[in-house]
C-alpha cells in the first residue's frame, strides 16, 4: 500500500514538472506582447511588416547587409515560375552533382522525372539545394535556348534573380546562386527579403505550398512506361506549422541556415484581414521560432486598421464676415475623403490633427479668422493634416457645405422674397404679410388724408 502511494506521488511530481516545462516553453511567446520586450529578440537583422499597408511595425538593422542562406529560395521559386509551368516535366541530370557538400538535400537522382509543382515543393519543403540546381539548369536552358555547363547556367540564373529582385524593389541585394549556400559575394537585407516575400505571397501556388506540412507522392503524375520517377516524402522545415513551436496563425514561409549566416527565417502569418511578414537573420535554431511567434503576437495583439478621419464629417465651423441679411454668421466645413491607418491604440491617441486654412479667403480680426463672402458649396478653404510623431500621415481638403452670399440691399430683398415663397405660412411669413397689410393701410390712410387736405385747400382757394 505504501509503495502504491509513493508511485502516485511520483506521478504527481512528474505531471507538475511537465506542466512547468510546458509553461517555460510558451513563456517567451507571452513575454513579447509589448514593444519593450521586442528588443530582447535574438538576431543580427529583424523586420516585422504589415503586408496590406507595407508599414514596418518593428525593425532592427533591417537595411544592414546579411547572408540570406536558404531564404533566397523564395526568389528562386519566383524566377522558376516565370519559365517552368507546374505541369511541366523536368528531367534531372548532372546538375545535381554540383550541389555543395554539406547542403540540405531533397534527394533527386540522375534521370529522375519530376513535375514543376514538385520542383517548387523541393525548394520550399525540404529546402533542397539539389532542387535549386535542377531549377537553375532548366531555367537557364529555357531562357537562352541552349544547353550550357552548369557554372555558366548558374551565372545566367543569378542574373535573372538579380533582375527580378530589382523589379520587386529589393535593390540592396546581390545573389550569386539559387540555393543560398555561403558565398562571400552573396548579400541581402531583412527589408529586401520582406519585399521578396511580399511579392511571393501574390503567387497562389507559392502561398499554397508554403502551408503544406508534409508531401508524399510520386515525383510526377501519370508517367509513361519505363519513365523514371520516384516516391517523394518531404516535410516542411517550418516548425511553426506543426509540433512544439506550432503557431495558429503561421502560414509560411522559408527557413535558412549556414554557419556564417546563422539560423534564419522568413515568417508569414494571417489573422482575419491582417497579414504580416517577418524576417529574422543571425539567430539560433529554436530561438527563431520563439521570436517569430513573438513578433506575430505583438502585431496581432496591438495593431489593427483604425479609422483616423471620416470624409464628409464636420471638421471645423468657420466665421463669416459680411454675410447676407438673414443668413447664419457661421458655416460648417467638411472633409472629402476618409482615412484609415494601421495603428496601435496608443498611436491612434497620439495622432495630431491640424487645420490649415487658405488665408487669401479670410482675414484676421479680434475674434480670430473670418471668411469673406461670397463663398460657394464645394469651395476648398483649407486642409486638415494628421501627423504621428512628426510624420504626416494624411492630408484632406476642407470644403464648404453651402453657398454663402455677401450682404447687399438686393441680396437681402432677394433673401426675403425667396424665404416667403418657400415658407409662406411660417411665423415670419405671416408676420411679414400682416406687416405689409398694416403698412398698406397706414399708407392708404396717409394718402387719403393728404388728398382730403389738398382738396380742401383747393376748394378754399377757388372760393
Amino acid at each position: 500500500m505504501e509503495k502504491i502511494k509513493k508511485i502516485k506521488k511520483i506521478k504527481k511530481l512528474i505531471l507538475l514538472f511537465s506542466l512547468y516545462l510546458g509553461f517555460l516553453a510558451t513563456y517567451p511567446i507571452a513575454v513579447f506582447a509589448n514593444q519593450d520586450h521586442l528588443e530582447d529578440i535574438v538576431g543580427t537583422a529583424i523586420i516585422l511588416v504589415e503586408r496590406n499597408t507595407g508599414r514596418v511595425l518593428f525593425g532592427r538593422n533591417e537595411d544592414t547587409p546579411i547572408y540570406p542562406a536558404s531564404m533566397i529560395k523564395v526568389l528562386t521559386a519566383i524566377v522558376m515560375l516565370d519559365y517552368i509551368q507546374l505541369n511541366d516535366i523536368v528531367r534531372v541530370t548532372g546538375e545535381i552533382y554540383h550541389t555543395p557538400f554539406g547542403s540540405s538535400l531533397a534527394g533527386h537522382f540522375y534521370g529522375e522525372n519530376i513535375s514543376g509543382l514538385n520542383l517548387l515543393r523541393g525548394l520550399i519543403l525540404p529546402s533542397g539545394n539539389d532542387t535549386a540546381n535542377v531549377v537553375v539548369a532548366n531555367v537557364a536552358r529555357r531562357h537562352t535556348g541552349t544547353t550550357m555547363p552548369f557554372p555558366q547556367a548558374e551565372q545566367v540564373f543569378a542574373e535573372l534573380m538579380n533582375e527580378k529582385a530589382r523589379q520587386i524593389g529589393a535593390t540592396n541585394s546581390n545573389f550569386t546562386n539559387a540555393h543560398g549556400f555561403h558565398d562571400p559575394e552573396m548579400k541581402s537585407t531583412a527589408r529586401d527579403l520582406a519585399l521578396i516575400a511580399d511579392y511571393a505571397l501574390n503567387i497562389p501556388i507559392i502561398r499554397q505550398v508554403a502551408t503544406e506540412r508534409h508531401f508524399s507522392g510520386p515525383s510526377m503524375e501519370n508517367p509513361a512506361p519505363n519513365q523514371p520517377i520516384r516516391e517523394i516524402s518531404w516535410s516542411n522545415t517550418n516548425r511553426l506549422l506543426v509540433g512544439q513551436y506550432y503557431h495558429p496563425y503561421a502560414t509560411g514561409l522559408k527557413t535558412g541556415f549556414h554557419t556564417p549566416a546563422g539560423w534564419c527565417f522568413i515568417g508569414t502569418a494571417t489573422r482575419g484581414d491582417m497579414e504580416v511578414i517577418t524576417v529574422i537573420a543571425g539567430s539560433y535554431a529554436s530561438q527563431r521560432w520563439f521570436d517569430t511567434a513573438a513578433l506575430f503576437d505583438y502585431a496581432f495583439e496591438n495593431y489593427e486598421m483604425r479609422l483616423v478621419h471620416s470624409g464628409r464629417e464636420v471638421v471645423y465651423e468657420i466665421d463669416i464676415y459680411n454675410p447676407r441679411w438673414g443668413d447664419e454668421t457661421t458655416a460648417q466645413a467638411i472633409g472629402t475623403n476618409s482615412f484609415s491607418y494601421f495603428l496601435s491604440i496608443t498611436e491612434l491617441n497620439s495622432i495630431q490633427k491640424d487645420i490649415v486654412f487658405l488665408t487669401d479667403l479670410a482675414y484676421e480680426n479680434e475674434e480670430g479668422l473670418a471668411f469673406i463672402a461670397p463663398l460657394y458649396a464645394g469651395d476648398i478653404i483649407g486642409s486638415v493634416v494628421f501627423t504621428l510623431n512628426g510624420t504626416e500621415l494624411f492630408r484632406d481638403n476642407i470644403i464648404l457645405t453651402r453657398d454663402i452670399y455677401p450682404w447687399s440691399y438686393a441680396s437681402s430683398i432677394q433673401f426675403v422674397f425667396d424665404y416667403l415663397l418657400e415658407n409662406p405660412f411660417s411665423v415670419f411669413g405671416l408676420s411679414f404679410v400682416l406687416a405689409l397689410i398694416f403698412l398698406f393701410i397706414v399708407i392708404y390712410k396717409i394718402v387719403a388724408v393728404i388728398l382730403r387736405f389738398r382738396a380742401r385747400r383747393a376748394s378754399n382757394w377757388y372760393s
